[in-house]
């Protein structure tokens, strides 16, 4: 009964939000060194996550999806908008409040080998955001700590004394999620944790990180281009092109009815290779390359490969609208 009552209300409470995000990247020429442009990888992107939500965010390559999750976690100062957490705003906080908010919004990487000293013991390279975020802990305790989060991610004690080329894929992505964890945050931004690795290793990490967010009470926020991935572990997703989110809404209404060519179109893909097999659907083809980021084109950024794109689209940009019970959509076809 408690269980019941209590999880609509947490289900309505804003933990992390973008208000009209950008974030741009200069671009110089090779030749002379000067400031030619910007790459626009994130342009007026606004988005609510809510406590105990996983927030599924998918797209092509390049679309924006990995450095919306990097400037929400503050790795990338926004060019332009804000970011607030539990109520407060923080993307213009000085370095030392900065630090305490990047305890409770941790941000997982693709590669986790990468993010591992290849010469620090494991034990050291999960004990390194103590030292450096809780420097009040004595030795012991740190040791403590240490022992008991590799047991939730499914490691052993004596693991500690061992270096990251000893582990595999999914061994190696346990201990980045130890080193995430052991600090206790709110909210994990995990950017393809699956990728690279067996598909039964995936299922398994998969499972992992359900276990962990109940056993935590923790908010996720999942970056993947794989769509089956995102279909299983998701509340909401978010299709984003080109900067921009397309489509935001609840899973299972956009797995149903997907509304945005866009969202077709990835969803389509996603049915030809065999994973997805919901009722047929209206095929969609997508032909051409996405855009240049550094030169969008005018209007609906979409239009040049959409399939229905009208007069209007190349155009003006359409508006995300509201649809139905929370879903947006920013096309002028819906």
């Amino acid at each position: 009964m408690m269980h019941g009552v209590s999880k609509p209300e947490k289900r309505d409470t804003i933990i992390i939000e973008a208000r009209n995000l950008k974030k741009y990247f200069p671009v110089k020429s090779k030749l002379l060194h000067i400031h030619v442009g910007w790459v626009k990888a994130v342009d007026n992107v606004t988005i609510k996550i809510k406590k105990g939500e996983t927030l599924g965010l998918v797209g092509e390559s390049g679309c924006g999806k990995s450095t919306v999750g990097k400037t929400l976690v503050g790795i990338y100062r926004p060019t332009d908008g804000e970011v607030w957490f539990e109520g407060a705003r923080i993307d213009n906080l000085p370095q030392k409040p900065m630090k305490n908010f990047q305890n409770k919004v941790q941000y997982l990487h693709q590669d986790s080998a990468g993010c591992l000293n290849p010469w620090w013991k494991i034990g050291t390279t999960i004990r390194e955001p103590l030292i450096v975020h809780q420097k009040n802990l004595s030795k012991q305790e740190m040791a403590r700590n240490v022992d008991k989060i590799l047991k939730k991610v499914g490691l052993e004690a004596n693991h500690v004394i061992r270096y990251p080329h000893e582990f595999s894929g999914g061994q190696q992505r346990r201990i980045g999620l130890a080193r995430i964890l052991i600090l206790n945050p709110s909210v994990i931004i995990f950017d393809e944790p699956t990728s690279g690795i067996d598909v039964s290793v995936q299922a398994t990490i998969l499972r992992l990180l359900e276990n962990l967010k109940n056993q935590y009470d923790l908010t996720y926020i999942h970056i993947s281009h794989n769509l089956a991935v995102i279909r299983s572990v998701s509340d909401r997703i978010g299709v984003m092109y080109l900067g921009k989110i397309v489509e935001l809404g609840d899973a299972k209404s956009i797995w149903e009815e997907p509304l945005h060519p866009y969202t077709k179109i990835l969803f389509d893909a996603l049915a030809k290779h065999g994973s997805f097999s919901e009722k047929s659907r209206d095929r969609f083809i997508v032909t051409g390359e996405p855009p240049d980021p550094q030169n969008p084109p005018l209007g609906c950024r979409f239009h040049p490969r959409c399939p229905n794109a009208k007069d209007l689209c190349s155009k003006e940009e359409p508006p995300s609208k509201e649809v139905d019970g929370g879903r947006t959509v920013a096309c002028f076809l819906v």
